[in-house]
């Protein structure tokens, strides 16, 4: 069986029943998982490939109170996460 999801959520609960292995940002995703062992790292040398990541909003929008806090977040995300592989 195959299955797939486009939620990291949801990726977590099959491989909590045991449905099979998955790609996850670990550092976000599973951390608590990963300290008690309930998800194990499979190929630990192994990493996805980078992407670009971009940011599109309409115009009209300008660059709004929202657009600019969900932009500063998701830096600090990404930065945060790119430091710890």
């Amino acid at each position: 069986m195959r299955a797939r999801a486009n939620s990291f959520q949801v990726c977590k609960q099959y491989i909590l029943q045991g449905l099979g292995i998955g790609a996850m940002p670990n550092q976000i995703i599973c951390t608590n998982e990963l300290l008690d062992g309930s998800i194990v790292p499979v190929l630990p040398d192994w990493s996805v490939e980078r992407m670009d990541v971009h940011m599109i909003y309409p115009f009209r929008l300008s660059f709004s109170t929202l657009i600019s806090a969900f932009y500063d977040t998701a830096c600090e995300i990404i930065v945060e996460n790119s430091a710890r592989t």
